[in-house]
């Protein structure tokens, strides 16, 4: 922009009002343009000031007010974000800096205090792996869960579809139990020592008449619980530790492979239901990944995704 006013092309006049205009009303515009005019008529007398024709053309001011409202109310239509006042804006900047100046230190030293407490109640840790255990290990756990009078068992507070009002909340109650490192150790179905996990249901329903109960609903039980949910990890593990978990698992004679009682469209008869295998060994929930792959057209690639809803509460 050309420093004397008397250079100034008309359109570079109408700029300065249209931006004068986004903070003042039409009449504070319309007396520039008066000032600016009294300005032209004694540019030959004053210093520095070239002699300049009306920028706009005999016009009146007020009408020339209005203009130069109605473009800068065009003008911050088209702004993503509208200008923020100096009333509004140095508030906040004397706020923001009272939480870096007086708060800051208070904060940190509380973010470093909870940090302590979530790790002496133990959350807050890295996720762990899952290591594989003996049923006999497992059933040990159990019985000094269920031995400790301040724990109680997640029910059902409604009938839910294939669980009813009173009946506890099985896949909550085995992450409870085992600190979320598995999810199925009160399953039932065939892939399961069925005969170990009846009975260690049965210890369940012998506290569960106790009263030591919890009514807890559908996908808020695991909150309600405080429950630590079990998430595989997404690391791989090498292929030697997955051999020797699995060593370790057929090892126990109490362990059965699941094998399909039936064709079933997927797999014929007596083939081993991997994805379930991979579930009892690991603890990984029915339709996730195994830790090793498994061929895509292999056997039960894809009937634990029907036969199970993920993320469900049973």
């Amino acid at each position: 922009m050309r420093r004397t006013p008397g250079r100034w092309p008309a359109a570079t006049w109408q700029l300065f009002l249209d931006e004068l205009a986004a903070t003042v009303g039409e009449a504070t515009v319309a007396n520039h343009v008066g000032a600016v005019r009294t300005l032209r008529d004694l540019a030959a007398v004053v210093t520095g000031v070239t002699p300049f024709d009306d920028p706009w053309d005999g016009r009146s001011a007020a009408e020339i007010g209005r203009q130069a409202v109605l473009n800068a109310a065009l003008g911050e239509a088209a702004l993503a974000t509208p200008t923020i006042p100096p009333q509004t804006w140095w508030p906040l900047i004397r706020a923001a800096w009272t939480y870096v100046h007086t708060f800051a230190p208070d904060i940190l030293r509380w973010k470093e205090q909870l940090k302590r407490r979530a790790v002496d109640l133990g959350q807050g840790a890295p996720p762990r792996r899952h290591v594989a255990r003996t049923a006999d290990a497992t059933d040990a756990q159990i019985a000094a869960w269920l031995a400790d009078p301040d724990n109680r068992v997640p029910v059902h507070a409604v009938n839910r579809p294939g669980s009813k009002s009173g009946e506890p909340v099985w896949t909550v109650l085995s992450e409870l139990i085992t600190a979320g490192q598995q999810q199925s150790i009160f399953d039932t179905h065939s892939g399961s020592p069925r005969a170990r996990a009846l009975a260690r249901r049965e210890a369940v329903l012998a506290v569960v008449d106790q009263g030591r109960t919890l009514a807890v609903r559908g996908k808020v039980a695991r909150a309600m619980m405080n429950a630590p949910r079990h998430v595989p990890t997404s690391a791989r593990p090498s292929a030697a530790v997955i051999d020797e978990e699995l060593r370790q698992w057929l090892a126990d004679p109490e362990n059965r492979v699941p094998v399909r009682s039936a064709d079933d469209g997927v797999g014929r008869a007596g083939t081993v239901i991997w994805s379930t295998l991979a579930r009892l060994i690991w603890g990984i929930p029915t339709g996730a990944a195994s830790p090793r792959t498994r061929p895509r057209d292999g056997p039960g690639a894809g009937s634990s995704r029907r036969r199970s809803r993920q993320g469900e509460p049973r």
